[in-house]
């Protein structure tokens, strides 16, 4: 039995040679493209900064694991592009946006839903006819 005033930190220790880390080193992925032009992301002292991020995908799977995303959520953006029949989509890695190669997710799919709108035309004769149908539908007399 060791003697109590031997009890120090270097005994309380242990050092290993060989610290263990997660296997999986991508912790976020950021699908970004040339169709998002309303995105801003918190940089370093609260400052924002503009970005086209279109989703955040947070990376819990280990590695050589499919990642099966699906938003709860649907993210929406205003597009300033009339024009949305060819657009990019790109792969960034976390918050330091660097660019993924290819090989590191070399077979990957994305869903994108499109959502147009128009504005509603209103003339001031049809509003009245389906205000008073409305008024008569609502409160029907004999």
């Amino acid at each position: 039995m060791r003697d109590i005033t031997e009890n120090t930190e270097k005994i309380r220790s242990i050092d290993a040679p060989h610290a263990s880390k997660h296997e999986n080193h991508i912790g976020k992925i950021n699908l970004c493209s040339d169709l998002a032009s309303d995105s801003f992301i918190m940089g370093d002292h609260g400052i924002l900064r503009k970005t086209d991020i279109l989703e955040s995908i947070v990376n819990n799977v280990p590695k050589f694991s499919y990642i099966h995303h699906s938003a709860d959520t649907l993210y929406f953006h205003n597009s300033n592009r009339a024009d949305v029949h060819t657009f990019d989509l790109r792969l960034y890695e976390g918050d330091d946006m660097k660019a993924l190669v290819d090989e590191v997710l070399p077979n990957w799919n994305a869903v994108l839903v499109f959502e147009q709108n128009l504005e509603i035309e209103y003339h001031k004769e049809e509003t009245a006819k389906l205000n008073e149908y409305a008024y008569t539908v609502g409160h029907p007399t004999r």
